[in-house]
This record gives C-alpha cells, structure tokens and sequence, in this order.
C-alpha cells in the first residue's frame, strides 16, 4: 500500500497557488517550506513524482479546465464586449497553468520561423543606405 504525504501535498498546493498567482515557482524552496531536507531543493522531481503530489496537481488542473471550458461557453455571447476580451485573458492563462502543471508543452512548436533570416532581411541595407554611407 503505498503511503500518502502530507507535505507533498502541501507542496503542490503551494505550486498551483504560486503558478495562479503569476509568480515564479522555487519547487525546491517550497519542498524545504514544507518539511524537507536541503538535499530535496536539488532534486524537487523527488516530491513531484510521489503519488500524493501527483493527485493533488491533477485536481487542481481538473479545476482549471472546468473554468476554462465555462469560459470557452461564454465567449459566442460577448464577442464585441470588454468582457470578451477578459474571457480571452482568462482561457489563455488557464490553458498556460494547465500546460504548466500537467507538464505539457507551453509553446506551440508546429510554428517555426527562422529568426537569424528576418532579421538579416529586415537589416539588409537599402539603395538609400548605401548613398548615405558613401555620401557622408
């Protein structure tokens, strides 16, 4: 029977608060708030995979995709109205924290752009460049 751990719980409490609040998570600093030893602070995937963190991280993302999906339903009845566009903050930091505790992806990797080749596009010099350079 595998045992239960209160301080992993309160672990991933504290990291759904810290993640909702927009803050900086310290997995580690957190395990050591919590009751564990300094050498939990470099290794913080130790807590993060027991069970008990586990259940308590997938209710919280249970959670969030419940207010995601209401305010997902709300949307086709306030498109032209400032609470639309709150709406649309709102799905959008849910679906990031989501990502983030479940352990998903929080970039969308199908788009790719090769940034060093816009750039030397957009800093090519023009004709008018060129005149100025050699004018002066």
């Amino acid at each position: 029977m595998i045992k239960d751990s209160p301080n992993a719980s309160a672990v991933a409490r504290e990291v759904v608060e810290t993640i909702k609040a927009g803050k900086l998570v310290r997995k580690g600093a957190i395990a050591i708030k919590h009751g564990y030893g300094p050498s939990i602070a470099q290794h913080p995937h130790k807590v993060t995979k027991t069970r008990s963190y586990q259940l308590e991280i997938a209710k919280a993302v249970e959670s969030m995709e419940i207010e995601r999906s209401r305010a997902l339903a709300l949307m086709p009845s306030r498109i032209g109205t400032a609470k639309y566009n709150h709406l649309v903050d709102g799905v959008d930091k849910l679906t990031k924290n989501i990502q983030l505790l479940s352990g998903h992806s929080t970039e969308n990797r199908s788009i790719h752009i090769e940034i060093s080749e816009v750039i030397a596009k957009k800093n090519q010099p023009t004709v008018d460049d060129a005149f100025i350079e050699h004018a002066g």
